[in-house]
């Protein structure tokens, strides 16, 4: 297991990179963006476009590194069955002494390594900008970053089982997706036909309506992050396990995956 691992891990090397570039120049460049608040030109606007400005920025960069890494990483996932798959090392594999459920199991692993690699920099995006600014609005960034960070997750375990059924990481990556956005204007429609302008825009406003309510997302989240934490984790546990269970079916599906009739 640790063999095909580090293997894995070799074959995204480049993504690797790719993501560690990622992190530095979005932190440089949202350092500038934060900066141009206090020192550059965007000092000049009114005091409370400025002030709005600050708090956005603060909670707007953790969350695009997570949007970023999330996406990289789930790409990282699945890109390496495509490449075991064209390369015909799943042919050697299956002659080998690892079994189907340890072949899964590392998929599932490299998945937790995903998330918690995502999450990890989410937080330490928000540590550097809290040391540098202060922390009032920093957490919300960091907790908004590890729920995309999960979102993301679940979207890749989707997606893995679904890379060894197509033999195509970009099909597997772009099928949850897919669904997702058109699941959203599929429940909209009705309220489209009757009137709404845009049916995925109401149901967004749906959803956040209890936030607006509640005065914005910071006194909803204080308010309800009790219950709100344990389902989220309660469901990326159901995903991932659901993701080893779909992944271990294809993986046993020998003639598809190594292209025999």
């Amino acid at each position: 297991m640790i063999g095909l691992y580090k293997k894995d891990l070799y074959l995204s090397k480049k993504m690797l990179l790719i993501m560690i570039s990622t992190f530095v120049l979005l932190l440089v460049f949202g350092i500038l963006w934060r900066s141009a608040y206090d020192y550059g030109n965007l000092a000049s606007f009114p005091p409370e476009d400025l002030e709005y400005g600050k708090r956005s920025s603060e909670k707007t960069f953790p969350f695009l590194i997570a949007l970023l890494l999330g996406c990289e990483s789930a790409f990282f996932t699945v890109n390496t069955i495509e490449m075991d798959i064209k390369s015909k090392f799943v042919m050697y594999a299956y002659s080998g002494p690892v079994s189907d459920q340890d072949k899964t199991k590392v998929k599932v692993y490299e998945l937790l390594t995903a998330f918690v690699v995502c999450s990890l920099a989410t937080v330490v995006y928000g540590l550097i900008f809290g040391i540098l600014y202060g922390f009032s609005d920093v957490g919300i960034g960091i907790l908004i970053g590890i729920g995309i960070s999960v979102v993301i997750n679940c979207m890749a375990c989707i997606s893995v089982p679904l890379a060894y059924k197509h033999k195509n990481a970009a099909r597997a990556i772009s099928t949850p997706v897919a669904v997702l956005i058109g699941g959203f204007y599929a429940i909209g429609i009705p309220e489209a036909l009757f009137g709404a302008e845009d049916g995925l825009g109401r149901i967004i406003s749906k959803l956040v309506a209890p936030i607006t309510k509640a005065g914005g997302f910071k006194p909803w989240l204080s308010n309800n992050w009790v219950w709100i934490v344990p389902i989220i984790l309660i469901v990326h546990v159901l995903f991932l396990a659901w993701a080893y269970f779909a992944t271990l079916r294809q993986v046993k599906r020998r003639e598809r995956i190594c292209g025999a009739s």
